[in-house]
């Protein structure tokens, strides 16, 4: 969850002259009816305690909800090559732990309520493990085993600490440094502040020499309470004015197609598919911002909202971003939790161009962060959204564009290399995050696990990389008429999915093709119904024996049998063994009329009719006979069960069936055996 080093929007503020930014500063203000850049922050000497900041607030009422989780774990790690003074570290983090009491504060709830409780220097644990002892290949196993345990330890926040690093000596010129914090007092400006420290105090330490780290002007506490301080001056209105006209009215619930239904309490089990932005597309997304006089933030916004929009096909759609919020001077150098978050809320209606969707984003990524003091805690109090437990409150997706430095710990004389931690939660349902580095522009989704399968993520990432691609290339291209499906996907969908032709044996029987089954998957179930599952095998030699039967009743090739008998397995038999037979079959409903039923009998010119036990027959002519099912099943028993060659062929009728008369009398329809056979797997 942790944010970017700095809004997108802060790289072009800093490129204005001081005239200009001071111009522009005063215009802010003037639109905002106040802001938290105004009022200074007084520091507190010695401070032991103090409220909470909004956001270690939520970030406290999330953990109570996930308590033993390490879903609010913020870890890294390092691996360095060459002669590391482990000692030298050490001294470092300590000296980091004393500079920012952020590090050592607990969250300990006081009469119902949770405070921030600061803690003297000089308690902190630095963690030293040997591996060298592990013979070979286990060695490195084992010490990536241990990173990985360590990040998902979980922190106990009302008895700390909140912050845990050590070092794993894997051989005499290797070592692995890992650290982690909770999310409460850390985020992803903290850690370019911790690893900048670092590395000052330890090359310091190194050369025996005091680091020339400034003195901070402030500590977060001092933050937190100015923060209260400040909502409660009635400052916050204009900007609170602005957001509910912004939310106005029932907010969008963003309806992603999901693998699995959505879980009643949501328990942020996530996972993250990394890609690359194709350095062609990546060149020409960067060139369309210079023409469009936007940034790479609201070029991106446009992208993505045009994504969910096609995928869901809702034109209203709030997308979350979170900013550094770090806009004061004296919160720059400080470890905590700074970042706000903003909804964005592009007007895609009417099916707009991607040029046309481009400054409707541009125009909501101004204005939300011209108005991004609010907490976003405090703006979520004040809309008081409809709470489902299941689901994240305003929005459901988010946005984040990285264009701040890479932040890597690099120590004097040695090699460093970070590791990869793997994310296993995931706070909303997609969250998309762009990193523009100098040589590339890498890029990560991150879903909600319990909503989507691997595969379905992977599908989505070539998506927006085919929208993104075929906008900057269309840009005058309405939404619609933009290609989101990649060549594959749409070839499987439009061809693959639709190519249905099967190839069949029209020149053998359905009874044939039945029997082959029965020899193939004899103990497969072939009939289930209210008296039990039937086999293949069972299913065939009921039906042999039954065509024995019937030929001695005189059916032969080419007569019609009616077949008078509810649904069951019973009926499957007749029908088998009918066509055992070489005769074709009638189907008559027992619920049809009986005058319906003696119609067909005299129509179809059957000459035998199986029925349970005539009970639902009308009169029958001289010429038909009716076998009862009921009166000869004990006799079937000593017929031969072995399949029964009839000499039927693909051409001779298999069944005759009537339509349903509702435009006149009912008319025959006749089929043979090559138009109903199909392959059976």
């Amino acid at each position: 969850m942790s944010g970017p080093s700095a809004p997108d929007i802060a790289q072009r503020l800093a490129g204005l002259s001081p005239a200009k930014r001071e111009l522009l500063e005063q215009k802010l203000r003037a639109r905002r009816g106040g802001s938290m850049r105004d009022a200074e922050i007084p520091r507190v000497e010695g401070r032991t305690s103090a409220p909470l900041s909004f956001p270690q607030q939520r970030l406290w009422f999330l953990d109570q909800l996930e308590r033993g989780s390490a879903s609010f774990n913020v870890a890294s790690a390092v691996r360095f090559r060459g002669p590391l003074r482990v000692d030298a570290l050490e001294r470092a983090v300590g000296e980091i732990v004393r500079r920012h009491a952020a590090l050592r504060t607990r969250f300990p709830e006081v009469d119902g309520a949770p405070v921030q409780v600061i803690d003297e220097p000089g308690g902190f644990s630095f963690v030293i493990e040997d591996f060298e002892g592990i013979p070979g290949p286990a060695r490195d196993r084992e010490a990536a085993r241990r990173v990985q345990e360590e990040a998902k330890t979980p922190f106990d926040l009302a008895t700390g600490p909140v912050f845990r690093a050590g070092v794993l000596r894997v051989r005499a010129d290797e070592h692995v440094f890992y650290c982690t914090l909770h999310h409460i007092v850390s985020d992803g400006w903290s850690r370019t502040i911790l690893f900048r420290e670092l590395a000052a105090l330890y090359d310091a330490s190194v050369e025996g020499q005091e680091a020339a780290l400034p003195a901070l002007p402030i500590q977060y506490a001092d933050y937190a309470e100015w923060q209260r301080e400040w909502l409660r001056s009635g400052q916050m209105e204009p900007q609170l004015d602005y957001w509910r006209a912004e939310l106005d009215g029932e907010l969008p619930v963003l309806d992603l197609p999901a693998d699995h239904p959505r879980p009643s309490v949501a328990n942020l089990r996530g996972a993250q598919q990394g890609f690359e932005i194709p350095a062609a597309v990546a060149t020409r997304l960067k060139a369309f911002c210079r023409e469009e006089g936007i940034t790479l933030f609201m070029a991106s916004l446009a992208a993505f909202a045009a994504f969910l929009q096609r995928y869901t096909g809702q034109d209203d759609i709030v997308v979350g971003s979170l900013t550094a919020n770090r806009s004061r001077v004296e919160t720059e150098g400080l470890i905590g939790i700074f970042i706000n978050a903003v909804p964005l809320r592009p007007d895609l209606s009417g099916d707009p161009t991607f040029r046309q969707l481009v400054q409707r984003a541009k125009e909501s990524a101004v204005g939300a962060f011209a108005h991004q003091d609010l907490p976003f805690e405090r703006l979520v109090e004040a809309l008081h959204p409809d709470r489902d437990p299941g689901r994240p409150p305003v929005y459901q997706t988010m946005l984040n564009v990285d264009t701040g430095e890479v932040r890597t710990l690099r120590l004097a004389g040695l090699a460093s290399e970070d590791l990869l931690v793997p994310v296993d939660t995931a706070m909303l349902d997609l969250t998309l995050y762009l990193r523009d580095r100098p040589e590339r522009l890498s890029a990560s989704l991150e879903y909600n696990a319990d909503l989507f399968e691997p595969e379905t993520a992977g599908r989505m990432v070539q998506s927006f990389q085919t929208l993104l691609a075929g906008a900057l290339a269309s840009p005058d291209a309405r939404l619609s008429e933009i290609e989101i499906l990649p060549e594959e996907e749409r070839r499987r969908i439009l061809v693959d999915w639709n190519r249905t032709q099967r190839p069949y044996p029209n020149d053998r029987c359905i009874h044939e093709i039945f029997e082959d089954e029965a020899r193939k998957n004899p103990r497969r179930v072939a009939i289930r119904d209210e008296g039990g599952d039937v086999e293949y095998r069972e299913l065939n030699a009921r039906a042999n024996r039954l065509a024995r039967y019937l030929t001695r009743q005189g059916v032969e090739r080419g007569c019609l049998v009616g077949v008078c008998l509810e649904r069951s397995a019973r009926t499957m038999t007749a029908l088998l063994a009918i066509l055992k037979a070489g005769a074709a079959y009638v189907p008559l409903d027992p619920r049809y009329p009986s005058e319906r039923i003696a119609f067909m009998i005299r129509d179809s010119g059957a000459t035998v009719v199986l029925t349970e036990d005539g009970s639902v027959l009308p009169e029958l002519p001289e010429s038909v006979r009716e076998v009862r099912l009921d009166a000869i099943g004990a006799g079937l028993e000593t017929e031969d069960a072995a399949d029964f060659p009839s000499g039927a062929t693909a051409r001779d009728l298999a069944y005759l069936i009537y339509t349903s008369g509702s435009t006149g009398l009912p008319k025959a329809v006749v089929a043979e055996h090559r138009a109903s056979v199909y392959r059976f797997s």
